[in-house]
């Protein structure tokens, strides 16, 4: 355990000049039990679980993003006092170098990058918006901006949320889309990386959003149980067809939880619901700024 990178409860948690993390993070990511933790900032207040990654299982992404994302965490633990978000350079192109799940392809603009019919001249594939990202981390990147009193970032600013939001998946069973993973596989996994959200590292955190859809009814994945919350009912299903909230709290108040759709199915109205959900709770539970609360 690297004592130089561990905070203590008197100093700034989110200081994205120098990092330190904290000690559960530390002993979570030297315990080298979960190849795949996560990415962004460990020090955030808002951690956000979606499924599963998208990207096949034997691309050079997977094995990057997913298979070597612990033994990244302890090279970042390990040269903390040289690894920040001010010393990380763009990682998006060339697209292999300066990878950091700090903040992971770095550079990447707030556009959503698919996949046209046209080929180049060597036969690839051409890309509108080539240099965006995926329309899930669109999505993060407007809901931490509304949850901050930020604009809407234009397409062709960078997004940065990865600085004030950590996120991971519930299962590492990957696939670019949902539909064409492995059930029985994809059930292994959640039931393997139960125990990791189940750690204290994952219950530390203020808010939780998962963004999973029906993972939890499909897969039985007890939310109430791992994340020690109750669910305060009805289900709101006020912001359109499909697009479900299920909120629920710890017993004193101190932990917000907030189950709704895969994020790539965003409209305005989820966003500007779950933003409404998540600032009563820091104000009227928490009773603290808003600002002050995100970034201290």
């Amino acid at each position: 355990m690297q004592k130089l990178c561990i905070f203590t409860e008197k100093e700034h948690k989110h200081n994205l000049t120098t990092m330190k993390y904290s000690e559960a993070f530390v002993k979570l990511v030297e315990s080298g039990k979960f190849n795949y933790i996560g990415h962004g900032n460990p020090n955030a207040k808002i951690l956000i679980v979606s499924k599963e990654p998208a990207a096949n299982k034997d691309s050079d992404l997977y094995k990057r993003d997913i298979e070597d994302n612990c033994r990244q965490w302890k090279d970042n633990i390990a040269n903390c006092d040289k690894i920040s978000y001010d010393t990380l350079k763009d990682s998006i192109v060339p697209f292999q170098e300066n990878y950091n799940p700090l903040y992971p392809h770095k550079g990447q603009k707030c556009t959503v990058r698919t996949k046209t019919n046209k080929l180049d001249e060597n036969k690839q594939p051409i890309f509108k918006g080539a240099n965006g990202t995926a329309r899930t981390w669109v999505a993060y990147q407007k809901l931490y901006d509304r949850i901050a009193g930020k604009p809407d970032k234009r397409k062709e600013e960078d997004i940065d949320f990865h600085k004030y939001l950590f996120s991971t998946d519930f299962s590492n069973e990957a696939a670019p889309m949902s539909n064409l993973t492995n059930t029985e596989e994809t059930g292994k996994s959640i039931i393997n990386r139960n125990e990791m959200f189940e750690k204290e590292f994952f219950q530390n955190f203020p808010i939780v959003i998962i963004a999973a859809g029906h993972y939890p009814r499909d897969y039985k994945i007890n939310l109430e149980k791992i994340f020690q919350v109750k669910w305060v009912s009805p289900t709101d299903d006020s912001c359109g067809k499909g697009k479900f909230i299920n909120v629920h709290y710890n017993e004193a108040h101190t932990k917000l939880l907030v189950h709704t759709v895969q994020l790539s199915f965003y409209t305005t109205k989820l966003l500007n619901k779950l933003t409404q959900i998540i600032h009563n709770f820091i104000s009227n539970d928490l009773k603290q700024d808003i600002t002050e609360f995100l970034e201290k």
